[in-house]
């Protein structure tokens, strides 16, 4: 083996281990992930502008976690639309529209827990900020379900069954 070719196998390992080593390295982009607590299997549909993940049914434990890259005109909104035995919700998961400014969204990483008597939002990035947001609707109802057609800029719905 002649010099240059230790000198390229010595370059490529470095660099592969590197690269190994920085898909190690905290990822920073915006986040949710949404856990079911519910006892149950449950129904959700998220999405944004520009993506739908398409329907689901997440079993008791089940999550479902994504990352992406927020615009740089501080308006990328997700959200999911929930049913779950005659109850329903639709939920905004994540919005950036003060995010810049750190108002709105309150979470880089908004971590979500769907729970009997409503849904909970915790910020990773903020020691003990699990807060409950808001509860389900019942019975469901069309103006709900058909939120992921086009998404209404309305206060989250309040109450529902405790």
């Amino acid at each position: 083996m002649g010099m240059r070719q230790l000198i390229f196998m010595l370059v490529a390992i470095a660099a592969t281990t590197m690269m190994s080593t920085s898909a190690a390295i905290v990822d920073y982009r915006p986040g949710v992930k949404i856990t079911n607590h519910v006892g149950g299997p449950i129904t959700i549909q998220c999405a944004s502008k520009d993506t739908d993940f398409g329907p689901r049914v997440l079993g008791n434990g089940d999550n479902m976690a994504w990352r992406f890259s927020a615009n740089l005109w501080g308006s990328t909104l997700y959200w999911c639309n929930v049913d779950w035995q005659q109850r329903t919700a639709h939920v905004v998961v994540w919005k950036d529209a003060d995010f810049w400014s750190g108002l709105g969204m309150p979470c880089i990483f908004c971590e979500w827990d769907i729970e009997p008597n409503g849904f909970y939002r915790t910020a990773l990035e903020k020691a003990n900020s699990r807060t409950f947001v808001q509860g389900w609707v019942y019975p469901p109802s069309s103006e709900v379900n058909d939120g992921l057609k086009e998404y209404h800029l309305e206060p989250p719905v309040e109450g529902g069954d405790e």
